[in-house]
């Protein structure tokens, strides 16, 4: 409970070299006071990273390796977002272009309106 504290308060500067004892309840106690509901991927990382509950680790290297976890996924809904925001563009050019329907312009870009329609939702 101490490092909780302690990471509230401090929030993003926060750093310890304390043990972590109980690491999965805390990265989700965590999440959850951070505003996140799901914690159901807690302990799929913690595998993936090969982090055992019974590791002797500490709050600076666990808060690191999540981090690093979060800039990763970020990195890859930025990418998502910016072929998005380009299939968008380049189908609402071929439209007003070459005034063409939605469907023909699709079709002359190799997609599907469904995909455009996905698109335009993340966007």
């Amino acid at each position: 409970m101490r490092i909780v504290v302690d990471f509230l308060a401090e929030g993003e500067k926060y750093r310890s070299d304390r043990k972590i004892v109980h690491k999965a309840a805390l990265i989700k106690m965590i999440k959850v006071l951070s505003g996140e509901t799901d914690t159901s991927d807690v302990e799929k990382w913690m595998e993936e990273h090969r982090i055992r509950e019974e590791d002797e680790i500490t709050v600076c290297e666990l808060f690191d390796q999540y981090e690093r976890k979060g800039r990763a996924e970020g990195a890859q809904i930025g990418v998502e977002c910016g072929e998005a925001r380009r299939l968008v563009a380049d189908i609402e050019n071929v439209m007003k272009f070459f005034q063409v329907t939605l469907e023909k312009a699709c079709e002359g870009l190799g997609t599907t309106v469904n995909k455009y329609e996905e698109a335009k939702k993340l966007v």
